[in-house]
């Protein structure tokens, strides 16, 4: 008999403690499909909305994607946002993006730069003639630019040193040679020439007119504009291969008619986070790229949830119809999407709100996917298989 009561507190107590696990004490009984026609209308003129923001706003690329330097500085001396324009307007930035970060007391400053040509091509016959010079036999040195780089490939080996004092002569101090190194195979005699970027001339301004005692530099990213092109379209790419695998996925682990609803959620996911930032004007990088990877996963995982219940439930309420069950699975599977997208959220709101700036567009980016990615595999993705059913199955 004490035996029996032991075991009998011990169920009990277990129950009270999975309880706590609940985000509400009984299951739910929503109305999603009733509903599904409400809910597709507000998808669909918010989907619209934001594609029309991406038609005719754009996004707005970050420097990896259309070039240009990015420097995050941090002044241990009262600076403010305009007193860094007015160093930077000499050097040639008048256009440079100045935000400032953080509170009142930190003087942490972010600046971005368009890319800029270095007009290399104008001094591309006299650097010629003068390494040229530099050539034994009677044949040119074999040169070519690359953005902020030349290649000079002689018969023989040559003194870094002086490619270096002859380019900055021709240049008169328009182009300063930041350094020369072998490039390649010794025996090739290739030489790389590397003209100072857009970060080094700012720098070196800060640095003079406030003092390098009282700045630090934090990061420095520059990126020229051909490979910010290519990492564009290779983005683009990603997002769209692992797209198109999720979807052979879901074909192959469910039925035909479940692999459209998944695609379309994860399509709407994509534009709504991407129409907000369109609309917003936010800064979009490789680092908001990876949170749109993240995104997908993370939609696809929950809607793959709502599918395994509807699965199990098909087999076994056999006398149910098709849209009771997937109104019933995905009130099964409702404490537990909440849940788990509630818990996601505290973690990404929390890198947004003290991540920094470094990490302010990814965090915000995950945040929004969390949000749509749970609505959607919501009143999405499981209800749309309704519509696929009917359309693909004489019964349903």
């Amino acid at each position: 008999m004490t035996t029996s009561v032991k075991k009998q507190t011990a169920t009990n107590s277990a129950q009270t403690k999975q309880s706590f696990f609940r985000l509400v004490p009984i299951e739910p009984n929503f109305q999603f499909i009733a509903k599904a026609p409400i809910f597709f209308t507000i998808s669909g003129l918010f989907i619209a909305f934001c594609v029309y923001a991406l038609i005719t706003q754009g996004l707005n690329y970050g420097i990896d994607f259309k070039g240009g330097t990015e420097l995050y500085l941090r002044f241990t001396q009262a600076t403010d946002a305009e007193q860094i324009r007015q160093t930077l307007k000499p050097l040639g930035y008048d256009n440079a993006n100045v935000q400032r970060y953080g509170n009142e007391n930190q003087y942490e400053f972010l600046i971005r730069v368009q890319p800029e040509d270095l007009q290399l091509t104008q001094y591309v016959d006299a650097i010629q003639k003068t390494l040229n010079s530099f050539q034994k036999g009677d044949d040119d040195v074999r040169v070519r630019f690359s953005e902020e780089r030349l290649y000079a490939i002689f018969d023989d080996a040559v003194s870094t040193d002086a490619i270096k004092t002859a380019v900055n002569q021709i240049t008169e101090g328009d182009l300063v040679v930041q350094y020369v190194t072998p490039f390649g195979k010794v025996s090739g005699h290739e030489y790389l020439v590397q003209f100072s970027g857009v970060s080094t001339k700012m720098i070196a301004g800060l640095t003079e007119a406030m003092g390098a005692e009282n700045m630090e530099v934090l990061q420095i990213e520059e990126v020229g504009e051909k490979v910010g092109s290519e990492l564009r379209r290779q983005a683009v790419g990603a997002v769209i291969i692992s797209i198109l695998f999720i979807l052979v996925y879901i074909w192959f682990r469910f039925e035909f008619e479940f692999a459209p609803g998944a695609i379309v959620a994860l399509i709407h996911d994509t534009l709504a986070v991407l129409g907000v930032f369109a609309l917003m004007r936010l800064p979009f990088d490789l680092s908001t790229v990876a949170a749109m990877l993240t995104i997908v996963g993370f939609s696809i995982n929950d809607t793959i949830v709502t599918y395994d219940r509807i699965r199990e439930n098909v087999k076994k309420l056999k006398n149910v119809s098709f849209p009771e069950i997937v109104n019933m699975s995905i009130n099964q599977t409702l404490s537990r999407t909440v849940l788990t997208s509630l818990t996601l959220l505290i973690a990404t709101l929390m890198l947004l709100f003290f991540g920094g700036v470094i990490t302010q567009t990814f965090a915000l980016a995950l945040t929004l996917g969390v949000v749509f990615g749970t609505y959607s595999s919501i009143v999405i993705a499981a209800p749309l298989t309704i519509y696929l059913r009917k359309k693909f199955v004489a019964k349903v």
